[in-house]
């Protein structure tokens, strides 16, 4: 029964395993470093990893990957918008992370990141469904991209937090002239 027991809870964390992207929210025009995560759930390892980046990153450049190569595929303007890991494997029932800074949009906007795993043999999984696209019959969409929130970093700040930021150097203002009178008031007392 305890066997059961074990395969049961393991089966759903095997089915919401997937390829995705991190952190899930980042402030606009900010320098990011971006993880690409990569489970393998197949019974050969992964070896090749592809990322769409989306356009509206600036300064894409992959991090170095010990025993992978990086192809950096770039339009005619020059920005990239691709990168890929190749060459490497990721072991059945590991995971391996790949990386890249980037600087964020410089407006709110939802970066979609789409991801192809490529296992031995040629086999590609494609994370790259909308993850709010359900099929007919479907309890939950199959192999969904990830996404990335970039969100505006200034928000307007009430006059109760400014007036709670100026209280503690009001209070260090009025004992540094309490301080200076008392002195001056010791000082001349002890001149007469």
């Amino acid at each position: 029964m305890a066997p059961l027991i074990l395969i049961a809870a393991l089966i759903p964390s095997l089915a919401f395993a997937h390829s995705s992207v991190t952190p899930t929210q980042t402030d606009v025009s900010k320098n990011e470093t971006f993880t690409v995560s990569v489970p393998n759930e197949k019974e050969v390892p992964t070896t090749g990893v592809r990322l769409l980046v989306p356009d509206s990153l600036d300064r894409v450049t992959p991090l170095v990957k010990p025993g992978w190569r990086i192809n950096i595929k770039k339009d005619t303007s020059g920005k990239v918008t691709e990168l890929e890991w190749i060459g490497g494997s990721v072991p059945t029932g590991q995971k391996d992370v790949f990386q890249f800074s980037a600087r964020a949009s410089t407006t709110p906007t939802t970066l979609i990141w789409k991801i192809y795993q490529t296992y031995r043999g040629g086999e590609v999984a494609a994370w790259d469904r909308d993850p709010k696209a359900l099929k007919e019959g479907e309890e939950r969409v199959a192999n969904p991209y990830s996404t990335t929130l970039v969100a505006a970093t200034s928000s307007p700040v009430s006059k109760e937090t400014k007036d709670s930021q100026r209280l503690p150097m009001t209070l260090s203002i009025a004992a540094l002239a309490f301080s200076l009178i008392s002195l001056w008031s010791a000082r001349t007392t002890s001149r007469a």
